[in-house]
């Protein structure tokens, strides 16, 4: 902990976000989690909640260090489920029309759009082409983001500026950007049999050290220096999250 804050020192006053906006160290962003759907009775808008014990998109927003708007309030009763609010459309609208960023986490974004257009023109995150839903991978939302999960999080991080993609070159793989217009759906490729008992790869990027130093690698003019305790334990960022945090706050 003592050799991270000591990287962190080293760091710029600002970063800029995936847009090219500066953003302040420190500050955080706020970020929308919330979908509009038919299928209940009566129709409504969904939004996040983080009460409930691993939530992941609350562990996504404060692994990148951003403000998620999150609430149990509301005035529509969804099939009589106890403690179960949605929101109206003004309550969304006066909910979330502040918050820097919109993630949609639903799969009607178009029909929504085409529905509440003129109404959502008002949300900052609409103005400034901040709106993302999760089909950057057509097909996977439930089943892959559970096992790669590292990815999902880096998503996260990339749209919130909380990650540089100077040290960690990063290819959304699941939020998708949404406006002016939406991004293109990938594809997986099938899985070929023979392949189905060979180890796990990840798709993440690679992780990188935190300093220059701590790669274990002597520089020709660092010879006949001592050798830092960190260097000698070639300091790595184990994980893609780690990495991510690396550039954040």
């Amino acid at each position: 902990e003592v050799e991270f804050k000591k990287a962190m020192e080293t760091k710029p006053a600002t970063r800029k976000t995936n847009n090219g906006v500066n953003r302040k160290l420190g500050e955080k962003p706020k970020v929308l989690w919330g979908s509009y759907t038919s299928y209940n009775d009566p129709p409504a808008w969904d939004t996040a909640r983080c009460d409930i014990k691993n939530n992941y998109y609350c562990e996504f927003a404060t692994e990148c260090s951003a403000e998620l708007l999150h609430t149990n309030d509301g005035t529509v009763d969804i099939n009589n489920v106890p403690d179960d609010k949605h929101m109206s459309l003004e309550e969304f609208v006066e909910f979330g029309k502040d918050a820097d960023y919109w993630i949609y986490p639903g799969f009607n974004w178009d029909a929504t759009w085409n529905e509440f257009k003129d109404t959502l023109q008002q949300f900052k995150s609409v103005q400034n082409g901040e709106v993302y839903d999760v089909q950057k991978t057509q097909g996977t939302w439930f089943e892959h983001r559970i096992a790669e999960y590292d990815i999902v999080l880096q998503d996260f991080c990339e749209i919130v500026g909380a990650n540089d993609d100077n040290k960690i070159p990063h290819n959304r793989m699941y939020l998708r950007k949404l406006l002016p217009e939406p991004e293109p759906m990938q594809l997986l490729d099938a899985c070929p049999a023979n392949v189905v008992d060979m180890p796990w790869q990840s798709r993440s990027s690679d992780c990188i050290y935190l300093r220059p130093d701590d790669s274990g690698e002597e520089d020709d003019n660092d010879k006949d220096k001592p050798t830092s305790s960190a260097a000698m334990r070639a300091t790595t960022v184990a994980t893609t999250a780690a990495a991510v945090i690396a550039v954040m706050i």
